[in-house]
């Protein structure tokens, strides 16, 4: 999904990171980003897709095969996924990687993404109150430019 998203966005495509992508070896930060994103779909949609016959996910593989609570299969979940994060900012902070920082950011733009859609459960496939309501507020509600609440101070190098 995340290498389809690539090709398909309308920054210009550069050779080198396309070779780069194209090579026999998946890239450690596609295959770190795209884990983040299942595990949080698993998170976010097991529950309503077990509901309709689905198959396990990585939740009730956990439980079966260590026999813990789903409680404590989710928190496994959640910290596999802090881990790779660990591993994709340490791979963006990396200035020797073959990919650009825009692609890297495009790539963590999906996964970040996906911690929005499925935050509230299944905001994709569910029609979910909140992550509508947010999705909403974030197009449609105009951002106030001056409120009487806050204060805006002048940044530091800034007359004012």
């Amino acid at each position: 999904m995340t290498i389809s998203a690539y090709l398909a966005a309308t920054n210009p495509i550069i050779e080198k990171e396309l070779e780069f992508l194209e090579s026999n070896n998946i890239p450690d930060i596609i295959q770190w980003s795209s884990k983040i994103f299942r595990l949080q779909n698993d998170l976010g949609t097991s529950t309503d897709e077990l509901k309709r016959g689905d198959v396990w996910k990585s939740i009730q593989c956990y439980m079966h095969e260590t026999g813990v609570s789903e409680e404590l299969a989710r928190e496994h979940i959640k910290d596999l996924m802090r881990q790779m994060w660990k591993k994709v900012n340490a791979y963006r902070a990396n200035k020797d990687s073959p990919l650009s920082q825009t692609t890297a950011d495009f790539m963590l733009n999906l996964v970040r993404a996906s911690h929005f859609m499925y935050l509230h459960g299944d905001g994709h496939g569910v029609q979910n109150q909140e992550t509508m309501d947010v999705a909403f507020t974030l197009l449609f509600r105009p951002i106030p430019l001056e409120d009487e609440d806050m204060v805006f101070t002048p940044s530091l190098g800034t007359k004012g």
